[in-house]
């Protein structure tokens, strides 16, 4: 049975959410991650992401907006306005050769360890989440300097004097 995947959030609500930057009532973030309110919950439960008056940090939201949503649809959707989203987030080919059963696996996986609530199953975005896990403080402090590295791995929790 193929993924049915529910509708992307409009070009102008996603516009919205990354420019102003929000704190959104309940059922206005599950409608922008296409989850329930209920999901969206059970999701929460466990951070500190609802505020006194019961909306939802932005960050919160944009953290679980960019993990659910394939990358590239969300960069397409936004079009000019993706840069709301730091550039190194953005999406770059890569050239490498790797070995055919590794990239079979990685594909295989990618469909194996999705999370239900994670709408589609692009090998490109599980690789990259992958990867992001396996940097080290090591290469991290490589770029300290580096405000579009430190932009995009601190996303959404960048600290607002670094934008």
């Amino acid at each position: 049975m193929a993924d049915v995947l529910p509708r992307l959030p409009e070009r102008g609500a996603l516009i919205r959410f990354l420019a102003e930057r929000p704190t959104l009532p309940l059922h206005e973030a599950a409608d922008l991650l296409g989850w329930s309110s209920q999901q969206l919950v059970e999701k929460l439960r466990t951070e500190e992401a609802f505020l006194p008056d019961g909306t939802i940090k932005w960050s919160e939201v944009a953290y679980w907006l960019l993990d659910v949503w394939p990358r590239a649809i969300l960069l397409k959707e936004l079009g000019n306005r993706a840069t709301l989203i730091p550039r190194g987030l953005h999406l770059q080919p890569v050239p490498w050769n790797l070995p055919i059963y590794l990239v079979r696996a990685m594909k295989a996986h990618a469909v194996l360890n999705r999370e239900e609530s994670v709408h589609g199953a692009s090998v490109e975005d599980h690789v990259a989440k992958n990867l992001h896990l396996l940097l080290d403080d090591e290469t991290i402090a490589f770029f300290r300097n580096d405000a579009e590295f430190l932009a995009a791995f601190e996303y959404p929790d960048v600290k607002v004097g670094a934008r």
